[in-house]
């Protein structure tokens, strides 16, 4: 792609970071598929949709699917982006957006704090919020029908 400093060479690496643990592969495609549903459920665990929380998990899980296809269909995983610039090794971008998502969601834990006076920061909703309770009157009831105030015609 740029000579002498980005490459593309196609490799298969059935151990994880760097080539290590090799003869673990089989226990590496089991991790991938126990970790789908623990990201979903961290995710759906969540009490407040926050973008510093949704975007970084996002990324953990579209890299872990990624790295997961390539461990069925090609028995490990292809990895094709060399940055011979600094001879680091080859890499997928599956790789990326895993290591970038856990730096996000390693920085939103721990400079990030949640309310403690149980409000909502502005603009944030709690999970299963919708638009319909927000436009209620803090008077009327949230099964859908009204209570007739003081100043309501009497029939």
């Amino acid at each position: 792609v740029i000579p002498d400093v980005l490459l593309f060479r196609t490799t298969v690496n059935t151990g994880i970071v760097f080539g290590m643990f090799k003869p673990l592969a089989t226990l590496f495609l089991v991790i991938s598929i126990a970790a789908v549903p623990v990201i979903i459920g961290i995710f759906h665990s969540i009490r407040v949709h926050r973008w510093m929380m949704t975007i970084p998990l996002g990324l953990i899980l579209g890299g872990t699917f990624g790295n997961m296809y390539d461990r069925v269909v090609h028995d490990g995983v292809r990895d094709f982006i060399y940055v011979k610039a600094i001879e680091w090794p080859i890499f997928n971008v599956a790789d990326s957006v895993i290591c970038v998502g856990v730096i996000l969601l390693s920085f939103t834990l721990l400079f990030t704090k949640e309310e403690k006076s149980g409000e909502l920061p502005e603009g944030e909703r709690t999970i299963g919020e919708n638009k319909q309770s927000e436009e209620l009157h803090p008077s009327q009831p949230t099964d859908g029908t009204k209570e007739r105030g003081d100043d309501a015609p009497q029939p």
